[in-house]
């Protein structure tokens, strides 16, 4: 059995000029994965504390999110059975490099450079239940894409002279 659906039910009273009683029933049905590695590597180059730094990181996610409503009145035109279904899916891609060169005279250069890229497909379908069958309610329904890549890039080079330093950098 899966932990992550939920089911409610409710009884309707409405009191007032017209009254109005029924019962309404909702599920909700999620499917959710996830999955993500990272990559590290690191070479020190000399004994000053040079180096190269590599980092890679890739992430998927996707989900599936089912709603089912039904609502049912003494007053059959307030009827309605409806569903949402949600289906999203996630990628991100990085990849990250740094370099740092340490001098003898307390000078230090440091470089990098980093690719992000996110791919996201976001749904979202609206259905009425009308005379046995489901139909789209275009209305309520959307979809969602978006893509992203980023490039960045940085330099600087630092002095020190003994507990006061000087930083230059893009």
């Amino acid at each position: 059995e899966n932990k992550m659906n939920q089911y409610f039910d409710t009884d309707i009273s409405f009191i007032g000029v017209q009254s109005l009683t029924g019962f309404a029933k909702s599920e909700w049905f999620r499917r959710p994965s996830f999955n993500g590695t990272t990559f590290n590597y690191s070479l020190k180059t000399d004994s000053l504390g040079s180096g190269l730094k590599v980092i890679a990181d890739y992430l998927n996610s996707t989900r599936t999110e089912l709603n089912n409503f039904i609502s049912v009145y003494t007053l059959t035109q307030k009827n309605s059975h409806y569903r949402n279904n949600t289906p999203n899916k996630t990628n991100l891609y990085s990849l990250q490099t740094d370099y740092t060169k340490v001098f003898k005279n307390t000078v230090s250069f440091k470089a990098g450079l980093k690719f992000a890229s996110t791919k996201r497909d976001n749904e979202v379908l609206n259905e009425n239940f009308i005379n046995g069958n489901w139909e789209l309610n275009s209305n309520l329904s959307n979809r969602f894409i978006y893509k992203e890549n980023l490039s960045m890039a940085y330099a600087s080079l630092e002095k020190a002279w003994g507990k006061l330093s000087a930083k230059l950098g893009l």
